[in-house]
This record gives structure tokens, sequence and C-alpha cells, in this order.
């Protein structure tokens, strides 16, 4: 289930690769569009890296590289298949806004915490 912790929003959240999967703590981040894990994460999974890069806007202002990669995503039992992730130096994976529309999910803005968005459908995996 999802949680506060001092005004963010986080929630277990399976990350699966070609060769692993593991249940993490994930912050959700309704301010981002993409969602983002640690390179060791995605070594660890062995996420389907891309070798290309998109260059995104941070909320600073700035631009910065990310490296693409394609992962599994499961959030209260909700699951994505070959979702685009982007691979940053951070220590804990984030869902952007994307993912939350894959999975149908959303942050209640009175308990803040994440609840469906609508009924569940199976939806077609992404192209990469």
């Amino acid at each position: 289930m999802g949680g506060v912790t001092m005004g963010h929003v986080w929630a277990e959240v399976s990350f699966e690769g070609v060769e692993g999967k593991r249940l993490v703590k994930a912050l959700i981040d309704t301010g981002s569009t993409y969602s983002a894990i640690p390179y060791k994460l995605a070594d660890e999974l062995s996420a389907l890296r891309t070798g290309r890069k998109e260059k995104l806007e941070l909320a600073d202002g700035t631009f910065k590289e990310f490296e693409v990669a394609y992962v599994d995503i499961e959030v209260l039992e909700r699951r994505t298949i070959g979702s685009k992730v982007h691979l940053t130096d951070a220590e804990e994976p984030a869902l952007g806004v994307l993912t939350l529309e894959e999975l149908g999910l959303e942050v209640d803005p009175v308990s803040e915490e994440l609840r469906p968005s609508r009924s569940w459908r199976a939806r077609a995996p992404s192209r990469y």
C-alpha cells in the first residue's frame, strides 16, 4: 500500500527485468512525467537497456540526459509490460505520471495514498 513521509507518497513496487525481480519502496512522483530507477537496480534486474539517451528538463529548468531502459512494473496487483524508465544516480526509484496512467492509478488528494483511477484492464505493451 502507499504511505506518506514528509509530504511524499511512497508505495511498494515490484520491478522486473530480463533476469530479476525486486520489491522495493518507490516514490510516487506526480511532478514527473517519466519513471526512473537507479542504475544499480537496473543492473540487478538485467533491465532491457537500449543504449539510447533522452534529454529531459528538470524541475529547476536545467536539462540532463538519461539512459532509457524497459522493465515490467507491478503496483497494487496492477502490472505493466515493458514500461519505459530512465536510469538515474538517485538512491530510490520513482514512478511518474505516465506509469501511473498505464497502471490506472492516482494519488488520492485527501488521504495522500495510491488508489485506482479507473477499473483495471490489460493495456497493450509499449513499443520499444
